[in-house]
């Protein structure tokens, strides 16, 4: 027989779930289907796909603050060096 307990759970900042519940008997398999609902700010909070590629650039290459400003000063100087200034 299946059974089915429904809960509505927040997701917690590290992305986790917890469910509790007095029907869940150790040992027991169960198969967890997540159904994420969207929040009204939901669309505010969504980052343009140009701005994801960038980021996802970021971590990629390790692009701190201090690497970051190192590139553009590397980048301005071959700029000057073709007279193309910054």
């Amino acid at each position: 027989m299946v059974a089915a307990i429904r809960k509505i759970l927040t997701v917690t900042p590290q992305g986790t779930l917890e469910i509790r519940s007095p029907e869940l008997a150790p040992g027991t398999q169960a198969e967890v289907i997540v159904l994420l609902g969207t929040t009204p700010t939901d669309s505010a909070k969504q980052t343009p796909p140009t701005l994801q590629a960038w980021e996802a650039l970021q971590r990629e290459l390790a692009l701190d603050l201090q690497a970051t400003q190192k590139w553009i000063a590397q980048a301005q100087t071959e700029r000057r060096s073709f007279g193309r200034g910054s």
